[in-house]
């Protein structure tokens, strides 16, 4: 009785699991490019924090950048393995900026890839 009892509970807890866990698109990915974006800042921000400075590019999060003096510093993989793309498997848009308020603009370029844009098309930038 205890048994059937746990197995009932158990099995209401995996179907409101997968209720929240909600649709996935057709690789299995969820569609959230801000979280994406948010992952990449932090990573930068880290970088930032063992440099001194914000990165010239993205590639310098996957590969010790060549003005970089101390390697030690720098992971062993990097801050990524490899460069981070969006939920379309575009690259992402990384500017620096001279702004205290905001040092970097990192762009999301939407589903066709490009600047600007409407709908699965438009801009996310963090």
């Amino acid at each position: 009785m205890q048994l059937m009892v746990g197995v009932m509970a158990l099995g209401l807890i995996l179907a409101l699991a997968a209720k929240v866990e909600g649709p996935r698109t057709k690789c299995g990915k969820r569609p959230n490019p801000k979280a994406n974006l948010v992952s990449v800042a932090s990573q930068l921000d880290i970088f930032k924090l063992d440099h001194g400075r914000y990165p010239d590019s993205l590639e310098e999060l996957v590969h010790a950048p060549s003005w970089l003096t101390d390697l030690e510093s720098y992971p062993q993989e990097g801050y990524f393995r490899e460069l981070p793309v969006d939920n379309w498997g575009h690259k992402l848009l990384y500017r620096r900026v001279n702004s205290p308020a905001r040092p970097f603009v990192l762009l999301n370029l939407g589903a066709d890839g490009r600047e600007g844009g409407e709908g699965p098309d438009a801009d996310i930038s963090y």
